[in-house]
């Protein structure tokens, strides 16, 4: 699933929307994750919730977006 059909409505600018689309792009790539792995639509859920709370540091955020993968 892209990140870009859970974020219609989410009210982000299109600064954070980039960061969030590259962040999510490169977790599936490093982790050699399809877009239609139900982990990968953890991690879309996870980085918008992050994003939502003020998080923008893509480093951040994907440390915060994949730490259920290191439980």
């Amino acid at each position: 699933m892209p990140i870009n059909k859970l974020l219609d409505g989410a009210g982000f600018n299109a600064a954070t929307m980039k960061v969030l689309s590259g962040t999510f792009d490169n977790i599936l790539r490093d982790l050699d994750l399809e877009r239609t792995d139900p982990v990968a639509t953890v991690i879309a859920s996870n980085l918008i919730r992050f994003a939502e709370n003020g998080e923008r540091n893509p480093v951040r955020l994907r440390e915060l977006a994949t730490k259920f993968l290191r439980s």
